[in-house]
């Protein structure tokens, strides 16, 4: 498994952010290899200032992003992605900790039809000492039935913890589902 790019960067903006304007570093680096091989991965890491709406000022971010692509057959991929952030305040200490892990497959029957499965998980704990989940799936079927004519049907839920009765528990409950379909037909005139 060669390396493929190794990117050292640093960058500075003017960041707009509600009423407030700041100018913005952020430097950082990423290390990737060969995209097209069957097994392929990614780090990257970066420190950055960034608008912290919690507390209505500018602040500074250190991620780290972990990133896999697997692909035991032509015909299927398997993408997974991990970042882990840190807010941070004007004086340099930890107000806030992000997780946020991602599963996406994607299975091609032909070339005309496909399934792709998208989930992902975070974790949060923002300006506090609680912590937040969420959770989303997404399943997604694709068929062109006919030259540029399509029927596609999609599935999301998202799940998140909220307060349960008058105490301090948290439990998840669903906030959104959803089935969509879509037809489109091409006509020749």
């Amino acid at each position: 498994m060669l390396l493929d790019d190794i990117i050292v960067y640093y960058y500075r903006s003017r960041e707009v952010e509600l009423t407030e304007v700041f100018i913005a570093d952020g430097y950082g680096f990423s290390i990737d290899t060969n995209s097209t091989n069957p097994i392929a991965v990614g780090i990257e890491m970066d420190f950055s200032d960034y608008y912290n709406f919690g507390r209505q000022q500018a602040g500074k971010q250190r991620s780290l992003t972990l990133e896999s692509t697997l692909r035991p057959q032509s015909n299927f991929s398997i993408e997974l992605d991990s970042s882990y952030a840190q807010s941070l305040d004007l004086k340099g200490t930890i107000d806030g900790r992000f997780f946020v892990s991602s599963l996406r497959a994607t299975y091609l029957f032909t070339r005309e039809s496909f399934l792709r499965m998208f989930a992902q998980a975070g974790r949060e704990r923002p300006l506090s000492t609680e912590i937040h989940e969420h959770y989303l799936l997404s399943l997604l079927f694709g068929w062109e039935y006919s030259p540029k004519s399509h029927l596609f049907v999609a599935y999301n839920e998202t799940w998140a913890d909220a307060l349960v009765g008058t105490g301090l528990n948290r439990e998840l409950q669903l906030e959104n589902r959803v089935i969509v379909v879509k037809v489109t037909y091409l006509y020749n005139l």
